[in-house]
């Protein structure tokens, strides 16, 4: 749609007009991410309307289609002016409900304001024109409107993420405070998924683009407290199960990215948020665990086999990726509060040896985190089960006849010595190493002698280097 027509009728001040021509423009640029240069002014003339008619009351219609709009022109980073003013940043605060009057500081620097507030005064004389922007503004409904909030926090999101002064400004107005407002909130079923989702991006974004907010949040409003109420948890954990749920991301059909790398992109800093959040707090962990490894009642299905959470996860433990692999694998370690025979039972030790050679936890054991010792609940299902399962699949397998049956124990010795001169002549060509475990719970290579004794005696165990530590005499 020609801007010009769009900006013509917004220039008439009827809503009516304006809320046509914006649907419109809207649904034509939803999907849009890159912009022409050439339209780059009549896009800030465009915003500098829709911040003006923000200041009126509007229709609810109306005042959503401006608002996405808004989100809209806030993708292009070169054309952000009109958005990153005091009183235009404090405007889309008050529709994110976020807003706060009276801790909104003068600016550092001299700002300039957008035609929408106040053109060429200092810091302090904008900050006092915001506010009274504000007060002067239609307050919002007892009962807000959740997609405006949704979209007033879209649109912060994408200018803080773009734009230097849109940060210095959002630290100015301390949005955070008001974000942290309504994270106390969260439990209360008024606010639905996305206004959660959003506050936490919105956090996320502030903390990491400002270390003075970075510092407010940890020490002024105790954000480890806040960040780890349950409410703040279940948002995390519907973020993971929505990423898991959308195939493009695993293909890497998203405009054409490379297979794998969008996958890498979203779903690695998600899993080490969570793994990190559930090594230290035990009511994320507690959340998480009931989301991703809920007390396990199909033992017929190998852990990778299936379209659950704790399936998905089980599969990327063996993926082509070592970043990938690892991540998937200590995150569902740490859900098993770092416990090897808990971390075998939902994955199967075909899936676990890798994290567990590479920390030495091959024999059993637990890892040096710090968890309660609460015992691992079992449905009737696996306590049945439980005998008959084998820990390499993880599942209960049909009963294989045993290949040796009927035969000597020569002929048992015959086989036994064929597999030894296969094992010597692969490890002489390199093409494998053969391994054993060692009583530190490592693998250690198995030289000619020790293939020759495990033939006659399984169980015998090579013999180990001297531990130069020890206190014990030779």
């Amino acid at each position: 749609m020609d801007l010009r027509v769009v900006i013509e009728q917004m220039e008439t001040g009827e809503q009516d007009r304006a809320l046509a021509v914006l649907q419109s423009f809207n649904t034509e640029m939803s999907q849009c991410f890159t912009f022409n240069r050439e339209e780059a002014k009549e896009r800030e003339h465009l915003g500098e309307l829709l911040l003006g008619f923000l200041c009126k009351e509007l229709q609810p219609s109306c005042l959503l289609a401006c608002l996405e709009t808004i989100r809209i022109l806030t993708r292009d980073k070169h054309c952000l002016e009109p958005f990153i003013s005091h009183s235009a940043m404090l405007t889309l605060a008050r529709y994110a409900g976020i807003a706060n009057v009276h801790l909104a500081k003068p600016a550092q620097g001299p700002f300039e304001e957008s035609k929408v507030g106040v053109v060429g005064k200092d810091g302090e004389e904008a900050a006092e024109d915001s506010r009274a922007l504000l007060k002067e503004s239609p307050c919002p409904s007892k009962n807000p409107d959740q997609e405006v909030i949704v979209e007033a926090l879209k649109s912060i999101c994408n200018i803080l993420l773009h734009n230097e002064i849109g940060q210095v400004v959002a630290a100015d107005l301390h949005l955070i405070n008001g974000v942290a407002e309504r994270l106390k909130q969260c439990n209360h079923t008024t606010w639905n998924h996305q206004v959660r989702f959003f506050d936490l991006r919105l956090t996320f974004l502030l903390t990491a683009l400002r270390v003075d907010v970075r510092a407010q949040l940890a020490q002024e409003l105790h954000g480890i407290k806040l960040l780890g109420r349950s409410s703040g948890v279940q948002t995390l954990g519907c973020s993971t199960e929505t990423l898991f749920d959308e195939p493009s991301r695993w293909r890497g059909e998203d405009r054409g990215v490379p297979q794998g790398h969008k996958m890498k992109e979203t779903l690695l800093p998600c899993l080490n948020l969570l793994t990190e959040s559930s090594r230290i707090h035990r009511e994320t962990r507690k959340f998480l665990r009931s989301k991703v490894l809920p007390p396990l009642r199909d033992v017929k299905n190998r852990p990778e086999v299936g379209n659950a959470l704790r399936n998905k996860l089980v599969r990327l433990m063996t993926h082509i990726d070592t970043n990938v692999k690892d991540c998937a694998a200590e995150f569902l370690f740490v859900l098993c509060k770092e416990s090897v025979s808990r971390f075998i039972k939902y994955t199967g030790y075909g899936n676990a040896a890798g994290l567990l050679a590479a920390r030495g936890l091959l024999r059993g054991g637990r890892d040096s985190g710090i968890y309660s010792e609460d015992e691992d609940s079992e449905t009737e299902e696996y306590r049945e089960a439980k005998p008959h399962i084998n820990l390499i699949t993880g599942v209960v397998e049909e009963e294989q006849p045993n290949p040796m049956e009927g035969m000597t124990e020569e002929q048992k010795e015959c086989e036994a010595m064929k597999l030894v001169n296969m094992f010597d002549r692969l490890s002489r060509t390199n093409f494998i190493q053969p391994m054993q475990l060692s009583s530190d719970g490592k693998m250690r290579e198995l030289t000619r002698e020790d293939l020759n004794k495990l033939a006659t005696n399984p169980l015998f165990q090579s013999e180990e280097p001297a531990d130069p530590d020890s206190d014990d005499e030779s």
